[in-house]
């Protein structure tokens, strides 16, 4: 609530989020990255319609590629890594 009423700007440094409704994806953001991955293919198909939507793995720095348009995850690992 406390950044719902703008009484604070920042809460945390990364947010977390899961699916598994249609693939199982978990993603990590902080203020410049976003991390989506997936255990394997089978995990990040989508079960309606068989197509994995985007990589297994994807890494956008969001800072400078807002609309998510350059996965770097092949370029820049050590940053997923960590």
């Amino acid at each position: 609530m406390p950044l719902i009423k703008g009484e604070k700007k920042n809460i945390r440094n990364f947010i977390y989020a899961e699916e598994y409704y249609k693939m199982t994806k978990k993603c990590i953001r902080t203020k410049n990255y976003k991390l989506i991955t997936a255990k394997n293919k089978e995990d990040a198909t989508c079960s309606c319609c068989g197509i994995i939507h985007g990589d297994v793995n994807e890494l956008y720095n969001v800072a400078e590629d807002p609309k998510e348009s350059k996965n770097l995850y092949n370029e820049k690992g050590e940053i997923a890594q960590k």
